[in-house]
């Protein structure tokens, strides 16, 4: 048995769906709101958000990035797939265009880490070309 922890894939916010159901990821993207109740965050990347369960990571160091909405922050974590539709966080008012929220889509986190330097379009990028070299991978495995 191996010592070394699962391997988090790099994805985008818009390419979550029922393909990546059950599989650790690794997101970056700007967190909109929290709510406490629910231990909810909405994870937002342009037009895509993702429900974010954050309770597991909620210590002291959290307050980094929990108290600062539209602060970037890197979350790793597994994706489930609810049956009904969860209480999504109250979004900002401001906002001009909600993003497209499916809120039976989870990420259970595991680890959340403030990325105050994150470029977002970099990041979808890096996360593309691993899919690709990923899916090229087990086409050529078969």
């Amino acid at each position: 048995m191996s010592v070394l922890p699962d391997y988090a894939a790099p994805a985008r916010l818009a390419a979550i769906g029922d393909a990546l159901v059950g599989q650790k990821l690794r997101l970056v993207g700007r967190m909109m709101c929290y709510d406490s109740t629910t231990g909810f965050i909405s994870l937002w990347d342009k037009e895509d958000a993702l429900l974010v369960d954050v309770t597991l990571c909620l210590d002291p160091s959290a307050n980094v990035w929990l108290q600062d909405n539209f602060c970037s922050i890197q979350v790793i974590g597994h994706l489930e797939k609810c049956s009904r539709e969860l209480t999504a966080p109250e979004l900002p008012p401001h906002l001009v265009k909600p993003p497209q929220l499916d809120t039976r889509f989870v990420l259970r986190a595991i680890r959340v880490i403030p990325a105050f330097d994150a470029e977002q379009s970099a990041w979808n990028k890096l996360a593309e070309q691993v899919r690709m070299h990923t899916d090229s991978e087990l086409k050529s495995s078969k």
